[in-house]
């Protein structure tokens, strides 16, 4: 198992004994630092907005209010437990908009070579997909921008 892998694993293992609990726990503490890099990230309507590490889908609401319902949300996580959370919130909220997706595009055998930013631009074309082929057809400037919720 390379370490890599471990990691995640340790990951896994630590949200999924959080997931119960996180958003008590998180919610209040984080929701101005959500807002202010949301607002930051001057989404208009029609966008995507993609969200790495969504955990239980803390930002969705915001991300929502931002994108809209003709924009996109897509989140992923790579912990099941806390993705289970997030479906949760969208299907109460019932945001038809927004897809998610367990695990993170794998990191290429250079990353100590290469910049963060230039691996992850360069591992995103499955979820990059996903938002062009769910975005509306009136929304050809829908971008992807990246919003943590870590």
């Amino acid at each position: 198992m390379t370490s890599d892998r471990m990691d995640i694993e340790r990951v896994k293992q630590k949200y999924q004994r959080n997931a119960r609990l996180y958003d008590l726990l998180v919610r209040r503490p984080t929701v101005c630092l959500r807002a202010r890099a949301i607002e930051r990230m001057a989404l208009r309507p029609g966008e995507a907005a993609l969200d790495f590490g969504c955990g239980t889908g803390l930002s969705f609401e915001l991300l929502e209010h931002a994108v809209g319902p003709e924009g996109r949300i897509v989140g992923a996580d790579v912990s099941s437990d806390m993705l289970a959370r997030a479906r949760g919130k969208v299907m109460r909220y019932r945001w038809a908009n927004a897809t998610l997706h367990e695990g993170f595009p794998r990191w290429r055998a250079e990353k100590k070579k290469t910049p963060l930013i230039a691996r992850l631009l360069a591992s995103l074309p499955p979820l990059v997909n996903t938002i062009s082929s769910t975005a509306q057809p009136s929304s050809a400037a829908t971008s992807a921008r990246a919003a943590s919720s870590a």
